[in-house]
């Protein structure tokens, strides 16, 4: 063997399983591509003439892979064969890039709570399953009751950061960024987690990009069906009940695959496979919900068991010794007159709550909703691949699901209901042009429909309550009861939100390979088309203690249910819109080289260019109607209100949208191109990545990519600020009957909160009235960033077994940080707009893109495949993840910000940061029976003790953080809800218990005009562990067919790890106190599969 190069030889590639062959030729330099290989068992062929040919076998390629596997050619007749040993695992030895493979084994066998494969996703070293998201238990995405849902946050990134796709092709449900359709288990050929890409072909997110190959038909058939089963009667009980709560859960479903067989057409048999699909889900249980609601007696006026003063709100009147500050009468032993209760609250409290019970395993909670969650859910999946010769490979897979649901609304008296269709179907067509050039063309569209609503059981509910249409009354004619939500206490109410596109998604995609000398040059882009549509229609009430406190003491006084017995409310918010959204997307392109520099060098270079083209609120079609395009958002930043399209004045049209008077007010202006966001342009995202192999069991990597997030939030985003004026369909207040220099005593009611604004259908004669409070957004919003890079080493310590270790980090900026803004901008008595950046504006809710995040780790890795029985992978994480403020979007996901004008006064450990994780799954087949390694040599016994497999997932992790709050505004600044107490001690408790899991005592309300002194995200519940198991025996069937007998366990140890305490320190009754579990007590699952 010289070394040298041998060009002009033709190489063969087989797929073992279908037999299709592909054919490359090595170039001058003795190189060959074969571009976009499916995942499988592959043999591989060299031939040339004076030479003898080369034979490998045995050998597996997974999703996502870049492998490099060399070729020594030695003379001789071109019939003699030189062949090599598989060797087992092989490594990534064409990219930096991190990421891990689930096979089909791991998906099929390891135990998976309600058969969801994203459970699996926390097998990936660096992925925190703590979500803080919106839709973190699942919300608008097609997820059975009961399973074990996981949206992780990956390394560093928000939760809404990942992407997923089937088949290489979108699935992504792009309002809440989860999956469209989840595929059926025993459809999934693998799937891997990818991130800190050196390829330029992906982009578009900074976190985890999900891609699940589905399983194509074969040369034989195959398939299976399956029957799983659970009932209360397998389960433990959860320690916070008196006794197991019933469950009825059925999983059904089977499977087919196989070569294409038409009469006359036997080629078909060769080229054409098949593989269907198709699964049932039927569930029911109660849903055991913990709430408190007020006795008879309270009901009264006697308040006399609330351990806090409540005071007389119609008493305020100003304090002579401080100007600017005021005094209240407090009531004698909380007794309050019982003709000042309002008749409508206590008539709303008889007619929709249970009458209070002792509940031992709760005390301080007196009513359980125990209405029932019930659940039916049907997917489907058919794929069909074709090769027409050597130069044309094809395939279609369409996959849909429809999920029907009916749960409590938060009260007994209250049922929601859900649809939820989905479709996810694509195509791709690979064609070979010659032995270096390739082209792949793929197009795909998802689509999601959400129809929810909630309705009272109960009638009449509006006029028992009394309830105006300024905030019952909605497009259409509609009315429903706004949610009634009393801190600490109770929440229940009415809404509307039928979507029948929730979200849509065409993709287009390219990619052109071609290889020349030791160059693989790939060009490639693709297009993204988003639509959305919706109705939204409901409304909400809450009622605080601040009402009800002293105005000079809010922190420890004052009480929710008295301010809702007096009928002072705190907050409104209505939104009555129509939401439509004109036609957006999201666009990558990219070139990228794999130089292969020496025999043990390559490099990857590549550079890649994304953008949003943020969706514009509102349609043509929707001009004059509520949710029109004929809106508009605060602009912070200057002063000024963006109105989005210009309607006509009120007299002309005579009713909303429209501009009283016909004259924009002071600070309005309007938009020159019909829009209020506008696009991110200059999204450049170099790549680097090297990857040297030291020899042929070692590979060292280093990468580093600058990675933009164009996914994230990218509809939500656009229909924020719906409805705004000169519209009026959404409206928002806060802060309400709060004495100030204008108004000392109560303004408004509960049943007409929007500061005596009428069922009037013209909106306020500026944008600047506290009702147009929204979720606004800065018309500058940038797409964030991330600067990722990792070093690592790739170990093949046996021919099955690799270890890895990894040093991962990235800074990423431009995060987004919603906060309520416009605030004061220093604390202080008086009224707070007057200390205010803009004193005639007023406060909202505002998204910025300003916020910034680190992110380091050590992560460690161990895999082995399946070999001998036994296959596992072992992953350990030590990490910090950082950001500032918000570790979401919108304010709702992970944010906790005081003041902000000064967000990294909050930098904190992110709201998914988790400073240890280890992981580890196991498959285990019994080596008894016949063909085993320990065989009886009777038939009979070898049948009796043979078959047998155990799996196990073994997850534990650090405690997820949580932040203390408490509700009243007591720096006086306007952004009421978000002030954290001030520690005066040792938070750690003598003996800690889930009755005091923190020392309550060291955690006082900060002085009047002041921020509290404790941090974001400062304590932790416990710690977190978890042990799931199956155990399945195989029994020989006719033929190659068998019959499987499973049965699973979810916290085999039936373990209790307590949830996050009551963190308000306005809650006195649940402050530090934990009343739940942050994970299930123990299930057991039997299941029967037939296999073939």
């Amino acid at each position: 063997m010289s070394g040298a190069v041998v060009p002009g030889a033709r190489i063969v590639l087989k797929n073992g399983a279908t037999g299709v062959e592909r054919a490359a030729t090595s170039n001058d330099s003795g190189s060959y591509n074969f571009p976009a290989v499916p995942p499988g068992p592959y043999t591989l062929q060299a031939t040339k003439t004076g030479f003898a040919t080369f034979s490998r076998g045995g050998f597996t390629l997974v999703v996502s892979q870049t492998s490099t596997i060399d070729i020594t050619m030695t003379v001789g007749a071109v019939n003699e064969t030189v062949s090599v040993q598989a060797e087992g695992q092989t490594l990534e030895t064409g990219s930096s890039q991190l990421g891990t493979v689930i096979g089909s084994r791991e998906v099929t066998d390891l135990p998976l709570n309600g058969r969801n494969f994203t459970q699996l996703l926390s097998l990936t070293p660096g992925a925190s399953p703590i979500s803080v998201a919106q839709n973190g238990s699942g919300d608008r995405t097609p997820t059975t009751f009961g399973s074990a849902f996981t949206f992780p946050a990956v390394n560093g990134q928000t939760n809404r950061s990942n992407f997923f796709m089937v088949d290489g092709l979108n699935d992504e449900n792009s309002w809440y960024n989860t999956y469209t359709v989840a595929p059926i288990i025993d459809a999934i050929q693998e799937f891997k987690v990818l991130s800190h890409p050196d390829q330029a072909q992906y982009g578009g997110v900074t976190g985890g990009i999900v891609n699940v190959v589905t399983k194509s038909g074969t040369q034989h058939f195959h398939g299976s069906a399956w029957e799983y089963l659970r009932n209360d009667f397998f389960d433990a009980r959860n320690p916070f009940l008196s006794s197991v709560t019933p469950l009825r859960q059925n999983q059904f479903g089977g499977s087919l695959g196989g070569p294409v067989i038409l009469p006359k057409l036997a080629g078909l048999r060769k080229n054409t496979f098949f593989f269907v699909a198709a699964e049932g889900f039927l569930f029911s249980q109660p849903s055991n919900s913990f709430f408190i609601v007020p006795t008879a007696a309270e009901l009264s006026g006697d308040l006399s068991a609330v351990p806090t003063q409540i005071y007389d709100p119609s008493s305020t009147r100003p304090d002579p010794a401080n100007p600017g500050q005021f005094l209240r009468t407090a009531y004698a032993n909380n007794q309050i007159t019982p003709s000042e209760v309002d008749p409508r609250a206590v008539a709303y409290a008889k007619l929709v709550l249970p009458a209070p019970i002792f509940i031992p395993s709760a005390p301080q909670y007196n009513a359980i909703n125990t209405e029932s969650n019930k659940q039916q859910q049907q997917n489907y999946t058919v794929r069909i691949d074709h090769n027409f010769g050597d130069h044309d490979f094809v395939w279609f897979r369409y996959s849909a699901e429809r999920l029907n649901e009916t749960t409590p609304g938060g009260l007994p008296s209250i049922t929601q209901t859900l649809s939820e269709p989905g479709q996810n179907y694509g195509a791709s067509w690979m064609h070979v042009f010659g032995p270096s050039l390739s082209l792949q063309a793929q197009f795909a569209r998802s689509h999601l429909g959400y129809d929810s609503e909630s309705l009272f059981s109960i009638p009449n509910v509006i006029g028992t309550y009394g309830a105006t249409p300024a905030i019952a009354g909605f497009v259409g004619g509609i009315q429903l009861m706004p949610q009634i939500g009393v801190n600490g206490f109770f929440s229940g109410g009415e809404s509307s939100a039928p979507s029948p596109d929730l979200s849509t998604t065409w993709q287009y995609k390219s990619d052109v390979t071609k290889s020349f000398g030791r160059h693989v040059l790939q060009v490639g882009g693709e297009w993204n088309s988003l639509g959305h549509t919706e109705k939204q229609l409901y409304g909400q009430v809450g009622f605080a203690p601040q009402q009800t406190a002293d105005p000079n003491n809010l922190g420890t006084t004052g009480s929710a249910l008295a301010s809702f017995l007096l009928n002072v409310p705190d907050n409104a918010y209505r939104r009555n819109v129509n939401i439509a959204e004109r036609p957006g997307g999201i666009m990558g392109f990219y070139v990228q080289d794999q130089i292969r520099v020496t025999e043990k060098l390559t490099v990857n270079a590549g550079l890649r260019y994304d953008r949003t083209f943020i969706p514009g609120y509102g349609t043509e079609s929707s001009v004059g109607t509520q949710g029109s395009i004929e809106t508009g958002d605060m602009d912070f930043d200057n002063g000024t209100y963006i109105v989005q399209q210009l309607p006509p004045s009120c007299e002309d049209r005579g009713y909303a949208p429209c501009i009283p008077g016909g004259v924009l007010p002071a600070h309005v202006v309007v938009s020159p191109d019909r829009r209020i966001l506008h696009d991110t342009k200059a999204n450049f995202g170099p790549r680097i990545g090297a990857i040297y192999r030291a020899n042929p069991r070692l590979v060292i990597h280093v990468g580093f990519g600058i990675i933009f997030d164009n996914w994230a939030a990218a509809i939500q985003l656009a229909q924020n600020y719906q409805g705004s004026w000169p519209d009026i369909g959404t409206q928002s207040v806060q802060s309400l009957n709060l004495p100030s220099g204008t108004s000392l005593l109560p303004t408004v009611t509960g049943q007409n909160p929007f500061l005596g604004a009428s069922a009037s259908d013209l909106p306020a004669s500026t944008p600047f009235t506290p009702s147009n409070a929204n979720y606004y957004v800065d018309p500058n919003i940038r797409n964030p960033y991330s600067e990722q890079y990792n070093l690592g080493i790739e170990q093949q310590l046996t021919q099955n077994m690799n270890l890895s270790l990894n040093y991962v980090g990235s800074e990423s900026h431009r995060l987004d940080v919603g906060t309520y803004y416009n605030t004061a901008v220093t604390p202080g008595p008086g009224d707070p707009s007057a200390r205010s950046l803009y004193p005639y504006m007023i406060a909202s809710n505002y998204d910025r893109s300003i916020g910034n995040g680190t992110y380091n780790a050590l992560q460690l890795a161990l895999s082995r495949r399946f070999e001998g029985g036994l296959a596992y992978q072992i992953s350990y994480t030590w990490s910090k993840s950082i950001d500032e403020g918000s570790s979401g979007y919108f304010g709702v996901e992970g944010t906790n910000v005081q003041n902000p004008y000064n967000i990294r006064g909050d930098r904190s450990v992110s709201a998914f940061d988790l400073p240890q994780q280890f992981t580890a799954n196991i498959n285990y087949e019994a080596p008894v029976g016949r063909g085993k390694r320990f065989s009886t040599g009777n038939r009979l016994a070898d049948y009796a003790l043979g078959g047998w497999q155990g799996n196990a997932i073994f997850s534990a992790h650090s405690g997820q953080n949580f932040s203390l709050n408490l509700d009243p505004d007591i720096a006086n600044v306007g952004n009421e809800g978000y002030e954290r107490p001030d520690l005066i001690g040792n938070p750690k408790p003598a003996h800690q218990s889930k009755d005091e899991w923190f020392n309550t005592a060291a955690f006082v309300a900060p002085a009047q005009y002041t921020y509290g002194n404790v941090g974001r995200n400062s304590l932790r519940q416990q710690g977190f562990w978890d042990l799931d198991l199956s155990v399945f025996r195989q029994f020989p069937m006719y033929g190659s067919a068998r019959l499987e007998l499973r049965g699973e366990a979810f916290n085999a140890t039936n373990s209790v790890i307590l949830g996050t305490p009551g963190t308000d320190l306005s809650s006195p009754t649940t402050f530090g106190v934990v009343s739940s579990t942050a994970n299930d007590a123990r299930k057991l699952q039997i299941a029967a599969k037939i296999i073939f």
